[in-house]
């Protein structure tokens, strides 16, 4: 097992590090605990050998070989890493950006994917199975394989996501967005509705329907928003997580019965912005 890496990260340190008050340590917001604590990235948002399968006898097992999975996502992390340093660029200098459909989709899959790291998403997936071509047996088997029914997936959102108008909201600078364990947040049950996603304390994602059908999408506005706009989105955000914790408390959440404390947290790039929230 000493080629696995035990802290297999959900939400990526390379993203979690724009929520960052120095570069590698954030405040975080537990909703279990009611608590604030400084924490280092690595630390935060992860779950022990959370993409491996584990064996009746204890052992790991993945038809790709062990540990592939987080291999896989580290890779996509570190072409997603130049990706984004030239996206705030762009987004520092301008009041709208051009995006063409190729990056556009980028984009969208990184939000897709985000949203599918994620350890209940990945519970529920096998429920969502037939409509991707998997049987209930292809479930039981141990060759199972989430990674082949997470891409089907991913895809299915991407399509759905890269149909709406993307615009980027920058904090207000006493502010500053935050982030949680449920880092996306939707609204009205269909995906290019209404998507929220940040991707830094500063800068966060918007996807809505268009206006109209002949809008042109690849013209991505950038809205400055007031600070009482920017503690609304976070609202949005906290809003989401206590919804989440509401249903854990409900239907009996294993990851939480385990104690395993990883869930039901927001990090924020300091202390006192999250205080009036609660």
């Amino acid at each position: 097992m000493g080629n696995i890496t035990r802290r297999q990260h959900y939400i990526p340190q390379m993203i979690l590090r724009n929520f960052c008050f120095d570069n590698n340590t954030c405040w975080e917001y537990s909703l279990n605990t009611k608590t604030f604590e400084q924490k280092k990235i690595e630390s935060l948002f992860y779950q022990n050998f959370l993409y491996e399968i584990k064996k009746d006898d204890g052992s790991f097992y993945n038809p790709n070989g062990v540990n592939s999975a987080e291999q896989g996502f580290c890779q996509i992390e570190g072409k997603y890493a130049e990706f984004f340093r030239e996206l705030f660029s762009e987004l520092d200098h301008n009041d709208s950006v051009f995006i063409d459909k190729e990056n556009r989709e980028l984009i969208c899959f990184w939000i897709a994917l985000i949203i599918h790291r994620n350890p209940m998403i990945k519970k529920l997936l096998p429920e969502n199975a037939e409509q991707f071509g998997y049987s209930i047996r292809d479930r039981l088997n141990i060759d199972y394989n989430f990674l082949g029914l997470m891409t089907k997936s991913v895809e299915y959102h991407v399509g759905d996501l890269i149909k709406g108008q993307m615009t980027f909201l920058r904090a207000h600078i006493s502010e500053g967005f935050v982030i949680s364990d449920f880092p996306i947040v939707f609204y009205n049950d269909v995906l290019h509705n209404y998507c929220y996603a940040p991707i830094s304390s500063e800068y966060a994602v918007l996807i809505q329907e268009p206006e109209n059908a002949l809008k042109n999408l690849d013209k991505c506005q950038i809205i400055d928003l007031s600070l009482v706009d920017t503690v609304k989105k976070n609202k949005e955000i906290y809003e989401c997580l206590k919804s989440a914790k509401i249903s854990d408390i409900e239907f009996g959440n294993s990851i939480i019965a385990k104690k395993e404390s990883i869930l039901r947290h927001v990090v924020m790039p300091g202390y006192d912005i999250f205080l009036h929230k609660k």
